[in-house]
């Protein structure tokens, strides 16, 4: 099966690096989240599901020291036990290195995760194949009737790249 070069992701992915030294990767799942990691250039990817890959991590600033200055993937990084604390050392500690994080949305949506990293990552919201994709690809979606057509090109594309910072507080009614 050939895998569809999704450029486009990692265009956004360049950007919001640009923006901050670690990346929130979020999609539904099944997207290609880990293909699209996998097929980054110059990166240490890391599965965190391997119970090996946790070890490694269980001293993060040894972890983040050993690696200064490099682009990592930690794919599936919900599994580890101190994922927003790992994050935040590298945020903070070591802004040279460039991070990609995966994982699960319920992570993503917990209050301490969100606390611990506001103002700290970027976030790129990946959908399945958009206009860019199908081109890339070559392919063209076909409507009920037969006829070749393609969705509107803002149609699968939320924005995708935003500097995640703080909640403001609500001003009392």
């Amino acid at each position: 099966m050939e895998l569809v070069p999704r450029a486009f992701w990692r265009c956004r992915i360049d950007a919001a690096w640009r923006q901050r030294s670690v990346v929130w990767l979020a999609g539904v799942r099944r997207v290609g989240k880990t293909i699209l990691c996998q097929s980054l250039p110059d990166v240490e990817y890391f599965d965190c599901e391997l119970p090996r890959t946790r070890r490694l991590m269980d001293d993060p600033e040894g972890f983040l020291d050993s690696l200064r200055g490099r682009r990592l993937v930690l794919d599936e990084i919900h599994r580890l036990p101190n994922s927003a604390e790992l994050l935040k050392i590298a945020a903070d500690h070591h802004p040279t290195t460039r991070i990609v994080a995966t994982g699960s949305s319920s992570l993503q949506a917990s209050e301490r995760f969100r606390d611990t990293l506001a103002g700290r990552k970027a976030e790129v919201w990946v959908t399945p194949m958009n206009e860019a994709d199908r081109r890339a690809y070559n392919v063209s979606v076909t409507s009920s009737c037969g006829a070749a057509a393609s969705p509107p090109a803002d149609a699968t594309m939320p924005p995708v790249v935003r500097p995640a910072g703080r909640r403001t507080a609500r001003p009392n009614a």
